[in-house]
């Protein structure tokens, strides 16, 4: 019996032996094996705890993190499982930066997560780091922000040959291109020349242009925030807006003017009596009126057109930098770059300069 209980002992401590006798690459193919296993079961919290070690003992693989990623995904896109999943894809562009999945894989947590500018982004830049258009190109084209060159140039022309825009080429328009809502593509400007005629505002999203008439525009670079602003003869209003995928979304609407601009009364000083209003509710004051409204728009921080652009009365244009006639527009839009912005010919005053052109 002994003899038999002695044999036992030497066979479990030759596999014992033999146990910690393994390399690092086979315990580390061990674990992602299982993962692997575990992944094809659906068993995705056992795929996540074997890959999890395998990275552990090897964090310099940026195979492994792929198929975390996967497992992260695969047990349900919660925020936090996005998040995780988010993370391994950066690493793995960290440790490889051809890998096409990751950039398939980020593009897509960016789509769930509502930011189609990320996903627009990281896409092109997989599309130039790893030279695979096919997979890239058709993921781009899903995208709701592309294709807004093509669909700013059919509209521009669309508005040049409208029976109310005939003389858009050679007439007194002006354009611009503005960041506001702070992704990759810009916003369009078209002012018509005169205050009183308007202007619009447009911005792309999902295969459409969409615009929205202003008077004056002011805006926040970058930061989401435009106010229209106008009015004449004593009524006078300023709403301010952001953008949502495509949509102006009224944040505060303003107004003031006299009681009866028929009959306007003035104070001591000789100012006019105005009631002011703010989203549809009476004011005691001006002062009451620019606190609520700075409070989510500050106006001292907001540029104007007007403070970009000068009237040119020999060329009855508004000229400046990145301003442009309808030629220079279309140049501009063809040749805008995510990292340079507002490249085409801009209106001049020179006058040995076109308006079109250098």
């Amino acid at each position: 019996m002994k003899k038999v209980i002695g044999i036992l002992g030497i066979c479990i401590l030759f596999l014992m032996v033999g146990a910690c006798g393994k390399s690092t690459v086979e315990k580390w193919q061990e674990q992602y094996d299982l993962g692997q296993q575990y992944l094809l079961e659906e068993n995705y919290e056992e795929a996540i705890i074997a890959f999890t070690e395998a990275i552990n003992i090897e964090p310099n693989n940026a195979d492994v993190y792929l198929k975390r990623a996967e497992a992260y995904i695969q047990s349900g896109e919660t925020e936090e499982n996005m998040t995780l999943a988010l993370e391994d894809y950066q690493q793995v562009l960290n440790l490889d930066d051809t890998l096409v999945d990751a950039y398939l894989g980020l593009s897509n947590i960016y789509i769930q997560q509502g930011d189609f500018d990320s996903s627009l982004k990281i896409l092109n830049e997989g599309l130039e780091k790893t030279g695979e258009t096919d997979l890239i190109a058709a993921q781009i084209e899903e995208n709701p922000l592309n294709g807004w060159k093509e669909a700013y140039i059919t509209f521009l022309e669309q508005v040049a040959a409208s029976n109310q825009q005939q003389e858009v080429v050679s007439g007194n328009n002006a354009y611009m291109l503005l960041n506001i809502n702070g992704d990759s593509v810009p916003e369009l400007f078209i002012h018509h020349g005169v205050s009183a005629v308007g202007a619009e505002l447009c911005t792309y999203f999902d295969g459409s242009v969409h615009e929205l008439s202003v008077e004056s525009l002011s805006f926040m670079e970058g930061e989401n925030l435009f106010m229209s602003s106008g009015g004449r003869m004593d009524v006078y209003y300023a709403d301010v807006y952001c953008i949502d995928n495509g949509q102006f979304v009224s944040l505060g609407e303003g107004n003031y003017g006299a009681e009866d601009n028929a009959n306007i009364q003035y104070d001591s000083d000789g100012n006019p009596i105005y009631d002011y209003y703010w989203n549809g509710t009476q004011l005691s004051s001006v002062e009451e009126y620019q606190e609520l409204l700075n409070e989510i728009y500050d106006t001292e921080r907001a540029v104007s057109f007007y403070e970009i652009a000068k009237y040119d009365l020999d060329l009855q244009q508004y000229i400046g930098k990145n301003i442009y006639d309808y030629e220079g527009i279309i140049e501009a839009v063809n040749n805008y770059d995510l990292n340079m912005e507002n490249t085409g010919t801009e209106n001049r005053s020179d006058s040995d300069v076109s308006v079109s052109g250098m």
